[in-house]
Formats: structure tokens, C-alpha cells, sequence
């Protein structure tokens, strides 16, 4: 029997095929449209839409995955926001968003050059929702990510809505998922990554069992077809906390747009060197496969580094 992650996935291939069928369903479609109602943003009016579901849109190696995957198809890149979720600590994810770690290449001995950038007070911000803090600078965090991706990645097209005003205090997250869930029926794909067995995240074990699972089960049975997800990483690629690190050139953006004091502190800054410990112990999971992005201006024919401090949980 495949293990639950495994169930909830469909290839590519048959998810494309798959959700052209669906489109063109008209029952189908009206059935999904009519339980949402005026909840269907006009972004997925036009359908075939390839959906990223994360806190805060950000130009990490996880968003340049999902677009070299998404640039294999004819869909639409869209980033789904829920930014009145909290920011934790306890959640690597999330962390990261705060602890910003930039991959600058490698020095002479082939060791990873990483840039650390603190841009929350984390234990200040800690249990917050995304939507109300701040950045060390004072700039509101959203308004921060945002201007940074659009820095690197705005001329590409990427549509982005907040599903936080869909948030229902009594049921939290098994609500929005319902929601996402039911936009993966016939408007587009979710690319996702859930590893609930694999080091540091396997805290996600009872979130997969009792949010994610029943959620998607919900949905299969309400519109007789399952949701479309598509994995975002390859088995020896989960859990490697490379794909909250950010590209080369989103630390020249970052330079670029913050202000001048921090600008200044950075370049003052020395580099980290940082021995590549891809593939190592500690359930970091095997080496990524290197990615082919020098088409977006990120770093290319890098491998990939791991950052086993920053799996502790603060």
C-alpha cells in the first residue's frame, strides 16, 4: 500500500490531461462554481492555473522549482497567499521566511557560500499573523516579500490572491483546505511537498491525518473526482531545508531594495562558508537535483546546501 502522500499525488502528465477533461466539463464545472460561489477569484476565471499554497509569497528555491515545472505546461502561474495565518518558530517553513539564508555560490574549495539575513525580531513576532508584523526596518512584512519578489521575478506573469478572508474561526485550517482543495477539482493544480515522516518535519504526520487527508477525502466525495496534486519535490528531494533558501541574485534585489543602513550593514558583513553537507544524516534527504534557472536569474549549476543549525527549533 503507498504511503498517504503517495495517494494524494497524480503525475503530471495525467493531471494536465486530466484537468483539460475537467475544464470542459460543464456540469462539473458549475457544480464546483456553485458550491463556491462568489468565492472563486477572477484570476481562475480563464482556468488552467498552476497553484503554489504558501503563507507569503517569497522568491525562494521552492518558488523557482515550482516554475520550472509549471513552465513545462501552458498553465498559469498562481500564488495562493494566506497571510493572516501566524508565524511559528516551531515551523521550519516559517522560520525561514524570517531567518532569510541566500546560496551566493561556492568558494575555491567548492564550499557553499551562504549570507544570513535576520529580517524579524523572531521571538518578538513569534505566534503573530503574517499580515501584522514588521520587518527590523519597520516596513510591514508583506509589503517586504512582495516588493522583493517582484524585484526578481515580476516581468513573469505570476497572478497571487489571499484566501484569508475565506478563514473560518471555527473550523481554521480544514476550511481553507476544503477551499483549496475544491479549486484543484477542475480550475487548476496544486503543486505540493507533504513529508510527514522525514526529519525536521514530523510534526506534519498529525496535519496530514487530521487536516490534509480528510479534507481531500471531503472533496473526492462531494464532486466524484480527486483533487489535482502534483508533487513538487522527488522522493530524495523532500525535506531538504535548501528549498527555503534563497538564489544569488535575490540577495543583490534585497541589497538593492531595503534601506540604506541595512543595505550598508550587509555589504559591511562578511561572507559564511558553509561545507556542503547535501545527502547527509540527520533526515535531511538526499541531494536535490540541481536546478536549470539561470533563465530566471537564479543561481545555476550550484549544488545544493544544508543547514543543520537551523533545523533546531527555537
Amino acid at each position: 500500500m503507498k504511503p498517504m502522500p503517495m495517494v494524494l499525488y497524480t503525475t503530471l502528465e495525467e493531471a494536465k490531461r486530466e484537468l483539460l477533461a475537467r475544464w470542459h466539463d460543464v456540469r462539473l464545472r458549475n457544480q464546483v462554481e456553485n458550491r463556491l460561489g462568489e468565492q472563486v477569484p477572477g484570476v481562475l476565471r480563464d482556468g488552467h492555473s498552476a497553484f503554489l499554497f504558501r503563507f507569503v509569497k517569497t522568491p525562494n528555491f521552492e518558488f523557482v522549482r515550482y516554475l520550472d515545472l509549471v513552465q513545462q505546461t501552458a498553465l498559469h502561474p498562481i500564488f495562493i497567499e494566506y497571510s493572516c495565518d501566524r508565524f511559528s518558530t516551531r515551523n521550519q517553513d516559517k522560520l525561514h521566511l524570517g531567518k532569510m539564508k541566500f546560496l551566493c555560490g561556492k568558494d575555491k574549495k567548492q564550499n557553499n557560500i551562504i549570507q544570513g539575513r535576520k529580517v524579524l525580531d523572531i521571538p518578538q513576532c513569534d505566534g503573530k499573523a503574517f499580515d501584522t508584523i514588521a520587518t527590523n526596518w519597520g516596513e510591514n512584512f508583506i509589503d517586504f516579500d512582495h516588493r522583493l519578489f517582484d524585484s526578481c521575478f515580476g516581468d513573469l506573469g505570476v497572478r497571487t490572491f489571499d484566501i484569508s478572508c475565506r478563514r473560518n474561526n471555527g473550523n481554521g485550517g480544514l476550511t481553507i483546505y476544503d477551499y483549496v482543495f475544491s479549486l484543484c477539482v477542475c480550475h487548476g493544480i496544486l503543486f505540493e511537498s507533504y513529508i510527514p515522516t522525514k526529519r525536521p518535519y514530523e510534526y506534519e504526520r498529525e496535519f496530514v491525518d487530521k487536516t490534509i487527508w480528510p479534507s481531500y477525502k471531503r472533496i473526492e466525495q462531494t464532486f466524484g473526482v480527486r483533487p489535482l496534486i502534483v508533487p513538487l519535490f522527488q522522493d530524495e528531494e523532500e525535506g531538504n531545508l535548501f528549498w527555503q533558501y534563497y538564489p544569488s541574485n535575490v540577495y543583490e534585489s534585497f541589497r538593492q531594495i531595503c534601506p540604506p543602513q541595512i543595505a550598508d550593514a550587509c555589504r559591511r558583513q562578511g561572507r559564511v562558508v558553509q561545507k556542503d553537507r547535501s545527502g547527509g544524516n540527520g533526515g535531511n534527504g538526499g541531494k536535490p537535483k540541481v536546478l536549470d534557472s539561470s533563465r530566471h536569474g537564479a543561481v545555476s549549476g550550484v549544488s545544493q546546501a544544508t543547514d543543520t543549525d537551523s533545523r533546531k527549533t527555537s
